[in-house]
């Protein structure tokens, strides 16, 4: 069995949530779901280690993914998920997100960022 890894996904939607969490079971992450970003922050305050990779929506209620990546300042990396690529691109460039991937996620895209970041072999 490969080592457990870490995961917060940070979206409003519970099917994307589920979608994403779905794909990354098999590479032996557990993952915690926060609804938008004030609530992601309260999780990584209560949670004290970081996440190996945190997955960000853009457009979420009370504070959306701009707001949380100016307000984050942990290591984890950050990768968007949105289906507005301008948006994505805007949060890597401006923002400091590692990267980005489609919403919904397809599968061969996560494995090539999980292994890019060395998550996965």
């Amino acid at each position: 069995m490969g080592k457990t890894k870490t995961a917060l996904i940070i979206d409003d939607s519970d099917f994307h949530y589920q979608s994403i969490e779905g794909l990354l079971k098999p590479f032996f992450f557990v993952s915690t779901h926060a609804k938008d970003g004030q609530e992601a922050l309260h999780i990584i305050t209560q949670h004290k280690i970081p996440y190996d990779v945190i997955f960000l929506d853009i457009n979420m209620p009370v504070m959306n993914g701009f707001e949380f990546l100016k307000s984050y300042n942990g290591s984890s990396p950050i990768i968007m998920i949105s289906t507005d690529i301008k948006a994505s691109e805007k949060a890597v460039a401006q923002y400091g997100a590692w990267g980005w991937i489609h919403k919904p996620p397809i599968k061969t895209e996560l494995q090539s960022i999980l292994r890019s970041l060395e998550l996965i072999y």
